[in-house]
């Protein structure tokens, strides 16, 4: 079965590539420009990359030792009970792993606090500082690193697969990995076109290779974590090791379903992205991606390359969307063939103009709050922590 999988993978980025290949030859011959066809190259090498990820994450792994000692740590901002409930329960109940501890950090508004209940390996924190990593490092700096040999984060309205965990384990038998990545999916996408499209966009977005061990769903070593917070308390960005994604190991989150839901979400998730990378480094690389974009745009419609040439730039950005979305649906679990066929043709340019007109300009509205915000600490600040033994008689489950 697995076996199987990596080749139907290896097929897959073949496949797109070849195809790819092809059209950067046309290309090659039909445009003058020198500028314009290095815009094409870099859409490619974005393509080259994700395609080597894909690849490489779905090498057969080795059984892993179930004895590992592994802390949980869940940021919490004002999800749904009942979402947070299973999340917790998923975690506690994974088959042929033992999570030690679990630490749910609720960092939401106010109004919204998060209703614990009491279990003996279930944690509760509060801080005021909210956002995913600041929670991740609330925890890390309450915990002794010698107690634990992995760390895993999770959000607060996402829900492990029974066997996740222990998939994610069996990749740290190379010593070379540090970080574990599941595969991300919907458990609503059914719900209406919106959830379809995001559903689409989750799986894309997330299957790329993060630079930063902390935060967002994935197990790493808890050398890896605690040093990773060192780095930040010391402003350092260093970070070693090799980030797998896990196709075996499934996350579901709920996605979206209106409009002012999906801008709250992502407006969130930015934030998130913008505090764990900085602002200098992926402010920069989205500006070359728009001026590149805009200048392609504004020389097709000047210049005199009009006919063909443009209209292959003009689907350049869709072709690398369509290869995306292909490699993310080979994987996606409990999804048929027709399905996987229909979306990837279908949803394919919804969630491109989805990405372009909506996330990424979400994104810079996500900077430019930050850039105005006063800077805080995001390491241990003041918080009450909530053991479940202190918990009231009525909130116990």
């Amino acid at each position: 079965m697995l076996q199987s999988r990596t080749t139907r993978r290896a097929l897959a980025a073949a496949a797109v590539l070849l195809a790819v290949t092809a059209a950067t030859g046309y290309v090659h011959r039909e445009v003058d420009s020198l500028a314009l066809f290095a815009c094409w190259c870099a859409g490619y090498g974005t393509l080259l990359v994700r395609a080597w990820s894909f690849v490489r994450n779905g090498r057969v792994p080795r059984p892993a030792a179930a004895t590992a000692r592994i802390v949980a740590i869940v940021p919490a901002c004002a999800p749904d009970d009942a979402d947070l409930r299973a999340c917790v329960w998923s975690l506690l109940n994974q088959h042929g792993v033992v999570v030690g501890e679990v630490h749910v950090v609720d960092d939401g508004p106010v109004n919204r606090p998060v209703r614990p209940f009491a279990h003996p390996r279930v944690h509760w924190h509060h801080r005021l500082d909210g956002g995913s990593r600041p929670a991740a490092l609330h925890v890390l700096d309450r915990l002794e690193p010698a107690d634990w040999d992995f760390v895993l984060t999770l959000d607060g309205d996402c829900v492990l697969d029974d066997h996740a965990l222990e998939h994610l384990l069996e990749v740290f038998t190379d010593p070379r990995v540090t970080v574990a990545k599941p595969m991300i999916a919907a458990r609503n996408a059914g719900q209406n076109m919106l959830t379809r499209i995001a559903d689409v966009h989750l799986g894309t977005a997330r299957g790329l290779r993060m630079s930063r061990p902390l935060p967002g769903a994935g197990l790493c070593r808890a050398g890896v974590a605690f040093q990773d917070r060192d780095h930040h308390r010391g402003g350092s960005a260093a970070f070693e090791g090799e980030v797998l994604v896990v196709p075996a190991a499934t996350v579901w989150t709920r996605a979206p379903a209106d409009r002012d839901a999906a801008y709250r979400q992502w407006l969130r998730w930015s934030t998130t992205w913008w505090r764990t990378f900085g602002r200098v480094v992926p402010a920069a690389r989205m500006l070359a991606g728009s001026l590149a974009v805009g200048y392609a745009s504004v020389a097709l419609v000047t210049g005199p390359v009009r006919s063909g040439p443009a209209a292959l730039y003009a689907t350049l950005y869709l072709l690398v969307r369509y290869a995306m979305t292909g490699l993310y649906l080979v994987d996606r679990p409990r999804t048929s063939g027709p399905d996987r066929f229909w979306t990837w043709l279908l949803l394919t340019p919804a969630e491109a103009a989805l990405n372009l007109l909506f996330v990424v300009p979400v994104r810079y509205i996500a900077l430019l709050r930050l850039c105005r915000s006063r800077s805080r600490s995001s390491t241990a600040g003041p918080g009450t922590v909530y053991h479940s033994a202190h918990l009231l008689e009525g909130n116990r489950t």
